[in-house]
């Protein structure tokens, strides 16, 4: 609605994050996950950042990085668009400061009751930098970028093909980059939960997507595309066992462990293929369309 975007194109956003593994059909599987309230706390703040100023806008962010260490990603960009904006530096501090000292103080509890390697802050600088070393073997690299361009299926996808587009939605909001930047910087130290982390960038996709529609108009035959893709990628009608959950979705947990066996790999490398040749066809009926409106 802030951007303007047509029924159809919030529709097809709405269904698509209904469809996908890290925004809807995960919660179904492990129904005491909090990542799902925190991703609704978030896409609140973010409409308010945008939409308010002052207490408003500092009280949401406040609230954002309570949920999740993911959240503090808006009190940087609140104030990104206030210094931005003209704001006045100390109103702009003031008001998101607050968010960001919660934000330490819950990790330093966290880190002073939490015991164990498995249960460390995801924010722990020891444990972070330790699984940044994980970008040196290449299946890392494979499955971060994997899940990140269908992380919503066919949506994320479609935007990949438009890079320009996204660019230009960064210039217009240079906020966005910074929030999306703290995002994939998060996740790159987040060990096997790759797609868990990447998916806090959905406030930042769902203000891409409507740059996106808004300027290149995709027609039915794209967005059937698309659809087809995400339901292909995410498997949202599939049942899901333990099998599947860990060879489709944690894949990188079952290397470290050295349980990645001949059918993993073969199962795999089908997937990557599969995904590689869709993004190769969509780019066709896209360009094929384009080609077709030029006069």
């Amino acid at each position: 609605d802030l951007y303007g975007t047509s029924t159809l194109y919030k529709a097809y956003f709405v269904g698509t994050v209904a469809l996908s593994i890290a925004t809807s059909r995960m919660f179904a599987f492990y129904p005491v996950q909090i990542d799902l309230g925190a991703l609704a706390v978030m896409t609140v703040t973010t409409y308010l950042v945008l939409t308010r100023r002052g207490w408003v806008a500092g009280a949401a962010a406040l609230a954002a990085a309570t949920t999740r260490e993911f959240g503090v990603a808006l009190s940087f960009f609140g104030l990104h668009r206030g210094l931005r904006q003209g704001d006045g530096v100390a109103r702009t501090v003031l008001t998101y400061a607050p968010a960001v000292m919660v934000l330490v103080l819950i990790r330093q509890w966290a880190s002073a009751t939490n015991v164990g390697d498995a249960d460390r802050p995801l924010l722990a600088a020891g444990t972070y930098f330790t699984r940044l070393a994980f970008w040196q073997g290449p299946p890392f690299i494979v499955f971060f970028f994997y899940y990140l361009l269908t992380l919503l299926g066919g949506v994320t996808m479609l935007m990949a093909l438009r890079p320009a587009s996204l660019v230009r939605s960064f210039k217009a909001a240079p906020e966005l980059a910074t929030f999306a930047a703290l995002i994939v910087a998060i996740a790159a130290g987040g060990g096997g939960d790759i797609w868990r982390y990447q998916v806090f960038l959905l406030p930042v996709l769902a203000i891409l997507f409507a740059g996106y529609v808004n300027e290149c108009r995709p027609g039915l035959p794209l967005l059937s595309g698309a659809l087809l893709l995400t339901l292909v990628t995410q498997q949202p009608f599939r049942q899901m066992d333990m099998t599947q959950y860990f060879r489709d979705w944690f894949p990188f947990y079952l290397i470290l462990s050295g349980d990645a066996t001949p059918e993993f790999w073969a199962a795999w490398k089908l997937r990557l293929a599969i995904t590689a040749a869709g993004v190769v066809a969509l780019a066709i009926v896209g360009w094929k369309t384009r080609r077709g409106q030029t006069p």
